[in-house]
């Protein structure tokens, strides 16, 4: 973009954000947050117990909203039950341990693994079936030295 020109040297401040609540609602993979305090303005970066929220918008200096995606099924919930919302905003920051944990935030446990049941469904079988196949071998073996024990004695 144009350098707008500054002859003057002149620098900008803002006042810190402050945060002073919060409402989320869950969809799909996580949660909408919408965060309520003073002094937000894009870019605007949200975390919520150490996870960055995505899509971060302040749409008025009051007003930040962001999506917020399910925890992973490990995440240790703080004794508690809140969170830290962590809001940076012009290079300051504030943070507030008002965001109330829900369950529902976490994504499942992976299913336990396949290879548990799959590895002793395929084994199992396989021996028994080489099972009988030596078993069966041995009787063929067997009776088949008998039928020649017996033409040998018929034929003399």
């Amino acid at each position: 973009g144009k350098e707008i020109p500054n002859p003057n040297n002149l620098l900008f401040s803002f006042d810190a954000p402050k945060i002073e609540s919060y409402i989320s609602y869950l969809i799909g993979n996580g949660s909408i947050v919408t965060v309520f305090g003073m002094n937000y303005h894009n870019p605007v970066l949200v975390t919520i117990g150490g996870v960055e929220c995505n899509f971060p918008n302040s749409t008025d200096s009051n007003t930040t909203t962001c999506f917020l995606p399910k925890f992973d099924s490990d995440f240790e919930t703080p004794k508690d039950g809140n969170l830290t919302i962590h809001i940076l905003v012009g290079g300051q920051t504030t943070e507030a341990d008002i965001f109330v944990f829900n369950e529902a935030q976490r994504n499942d446990p992976p299913p336990a693994s396949k290879m548990k049941w799959l590895i002793p469904a395929i084994v199992i079988p396989c021996f028994l079936a080489l099972l009988c196949a030596v078993a069966v071998t041995i009787i063929l073996v067997k009776r088949h030295k008998k039928m020649k024990e017996l033409r040998k004695l018929f034929k003399n």
